[in-house]
């Protein structure tokens, strides 16, 4: 599970998608495929590449193929470095700051909720994920973030 592609230009939003779980990111492609947005989507499955790509760096050098994202969607239990510490790291780093984070979690209880929120989050969307749920995601960030 690594970079795949939903899109054909740049002029298309690029949405970066950190997930680990085969499950979850069928679940998110399907739904995005259907609401059918506008969006491109790129996908890596550890907090590790998630740096790497925000950075260009290594496989994610060439930004005509791994164009720098929009938005991130961003799971808070990765391997290697979990979804906090990649969320601080785009928080605290110039030209990744203004970029909006959609924090994704299998826990729904307060603290969970309130602890993406204060590290940065701007968004929250407890797990599991079924297609519905994500399709409202997909046609929010449609809508959200046309090019203007």
């Amino acid at each position: 599970m690594d970079t795949v592609l939903d899109g054909e230009s740049r002029e298309q939003k690029t949405v970066l998608v950190v997930e680990d779980s085969d499950d979850d990111l069928v679940l998110f492609q399907k739904a995005a495929q259907e609401a059918k947005c506008g969006l491109s989507f790129q996908y890596v499955d550890d907090g590790e590449k998630a740096l790497a790509y925000l950075k260009g760096e290594g496989a994610y050098a060439d930004r005509k193929a791994h164009p720098f994202p929009d938005l991130v969607i961003l799971d808070l239990r990765l391997l290697q470095l979990d979804g906090l510490e990649v969320l601080d790291y785009i928080r605290n780093t110039p030209g990744c700051k203004k970029l909006e984070v959609i924090v994704l979690s299998g826990r729904d209880d307060p603290a969970c909720i309130a602890q993406a929120m204060a590290a940065g989050a701007d968004r929250f969307i407890s797990k599991p994920i079924d297609a519905k749920v994500l399709h409202g995601v997909a046609e929010v960030l449609g809508s959200a973030l046309i090019v203007s």
